[in-house]
């Protein structure tokens, strides 16, 4: 996926940042002093209070024959149509105009065309600081989610693609009907909302400062009164409103659900049990969500919702405490109120005696298992999945091992969702146990499916070849053995120690006839140890039987 976005300030360089988080192949596109700072800095931004560099490409000129998946357009209105006017001409298809604006649709697609705008409004707010560094965030779900629309109010392929980027992107939206009718009646809230988080000294806080949303308030009801006017009474356009929050309501049960953290600074080994596969518990009662967590050791007694700043002055009541399960890890229950959002989730150390800021994301949709099955060549197994319907799918784990319970087992990573194999050269003669897995990547973090069925799989071991004799020559020595079918040919090993070391080989193709060899440049006066087995060609390589008995031979 590429995403460009055109202009760097508060908001385009939020949306890049969390664009290039997600993995999305991301560019910005600045002009002058912002320019210059990109070019020599980097795209830095602060989050839990430390400063990072977004992995976005920074430029400062467009080709008319470059294309991207998405051009987000964040300028400010008066900027507006020399923006479309730079963009007229280039490749891409949709441009998402997240403009403050009123004016009409119609003289936008005049310019670039019909069928490329899809109008849109941020959900962002914060400043760059005088060091040219980033403080923003998105607003609260509640007040203001990203918001678009297409002009003809229908829904799209378009939309929907821009839904799934934003949904991956952890960035709350929703999609209107009347695009240009939400904008009018939004004016209500907008105003006051952006004046909130110029004036919180921590944008990402903005919401929970209750002297600032308590003037807001104040300013939100005023300016509604205007618009309700100048609406004439009509109702903003939320009908067929369509959210990021999971709003199908969950009946009373226990589900299984992914699970994945976001660690940084001291708290690297904040995550979940691998023997979880990435996944967790959850139990709903009552229509409340608790979620299961199992830490990996017991590095951590305590959480917290919301930052470690927070926690300090928190009360003692308001901490998640452990429970201890089974295998002796530390396991915690915490609320979750809605999927696919990154919370702050403090963790205590038990070593530092200190509280560490993370982040953790909690997904109801777990990748579906795969179906397995398999086709063995001797000791050459291949096992066969189903292809994953699902989007997103980074690859595959498989594994196999000697024992039902997979101890000692042997993982290969198959990267690509469209792979639906996995080829093994195991020992001939054993049984083995096979099973793979669906990956998706999430704040890179990787999410597992279930475990596919179990493939129980004996390998054939070849009958050997029996190399019937061995006639010495002059620097030569003649071999016959016993032909076999369904083979590919025969690999002939000599040495002049019987444990075979400094051995040369040779290789004979199957055929009608392929029974002998003459083996030549040998050494006059000389014993040797000749050996042979039959081998058959896989995709991969060749898998082998074992090898026949020896015979010696003194070279004349």
């Amino acid at each position: 996926m590429r995403i460009l976005i055109y202009g760097a300030g508060v908001i385009g360089s939020l949306y890049a940042v969390l664009f290039a988080e997600t993995g999305y192949d991301t560019s910005i596109y600045a002009r002058g002093k912002r320019l210059e700072f990109l070019k020599k800095n980097g795209l830095l931004y602060k989050k839990n209070q430390n400063i990072r560099r977004a992995e976005a490409t920074i430029l400062g000129e467009l080709s008319d024959n470059d294309a991207y998946d998405f051009i987000l357009l964040t300028v400010r209105e008066n900027q507006l149509y020399e923006a479309l006017a730079e963009l007229k001409n280039n490749k891409s298809n949709i441009i998402v105009t997240m403009v403050n604006s009123l004016d009409s649709y119609k003289k936008w697609e005049d310019i670039v065309g019909k069928g490329r705008i899809l109008p849109a409004f941020p959900g962002a707010g914060g400043s760059i600081n005088n060091d040219g560094i980033l403080d923003a965030a998105l607003t609260p779900r509640m007040i203001q989610p990203t918001t678009f629309a297409e002009i003809s109010g229908n829904k799209s392929e378009k939309t929907k693609q821009f839904s799934k980027i934003l949904r991956h992107a952890h960035i709350p939206y929703q999609k209107v009907v009347d695009m240009h009718m939400w904008q009018l009646c939004h004016l209500a809230m907008v105003v006051p909302i952006a004046d909130a988080y110029y004036e919180a000294d921590c944008p990402e806080r903005a919401g929970k400062d209750w002297k600032i949303m308590k003037k807001t308030a104040k300013k939100w009801i005023s300016v509604l009164l205007c618009v309700t006017l100048i609406a004439a009474g009509s109702v903003c356009a939320f009908a067929d409103t369509e959210r990021t929050e999971d709003t199908a309501a969950l009946t009373d049960g226990s589900y299984t659900i992914g699970a994945v953290t976001d660690s940084t600074g001291a708290g690297r080994m904040f995550h979940i049990a691998q023997a979880d596969n990435d996944t967790c518990k959850l139990e709903v009662k009552d229509g409340k969500m608790t979620a299961i967590v199992r830490l990996n050791g017991q590095g951590y007694d305590k959480l917290y919702l919301g930052t470690a700043a927070d926690a300090v002055k928190a009360a003692e009541s308001s901490y998640i405490v452990y429970e201890k399960d089974a295998d002796g890890l530390y396991t915690f229950r915490v609320p979750l109120e809605k999927f696919d959002t990154v919370m702050e989730l403090a963790a205590y150390g038990t070593k530092g005696k200190a509280w560490h800021d993370h982040n953790i994301v909690f997904y109801r949709e777990v990748p579906a298992a795969p179906k397995a099955s398999f086709a063995s060549v001797s000791g050459t197994v291949t096992l066969k999945w189903n292809k994953s319907a699902e989007a997103d799918i980074y690859g595959y784990e498989a594994e196999y091992a000697l024992s039902e319970d997979f101890a000692g087992k042997e993982q290969v990573t198959v990267q690509g969702a469209a792979k639906t194999s996995q080829k093994f050269y195991l020992e001939k003669g054993n049984t083995y146990y096979l099973r793979v897995r669906s990956i998706k990547t999430v704040n890179d973090s990787k999410v597992y499916s279930a475990w596919s069925n179990t493939v129980i799989c004996k390998t054939t071991a070849r009958s050997k070849v029996k190399l019937t004799s061995v006639t010495a020559a002059k620097k030569a020595a003649s071999l016959k053995w016993e032909k076999k079918t369904g083979i590919s040919g025969y690999e002939i090993q000599y040495s002049t120690t019987g444990k075979f070391t400094a051995s040369k080989t040779k290789t004979v193709k199957a055929s009608k006839t392929a029974a002998s060899k003459k083996v030549s440049d040998l050494k006059s006066g000389s014993k040797y140890y000749f050996r042979i087995r039959t081998y058959k060609t896989v995709a991969d390589g060749k898998s082998y039987a074992a090898w026949s008995a020896a015979k010696t031979v003194k070279v004349k």
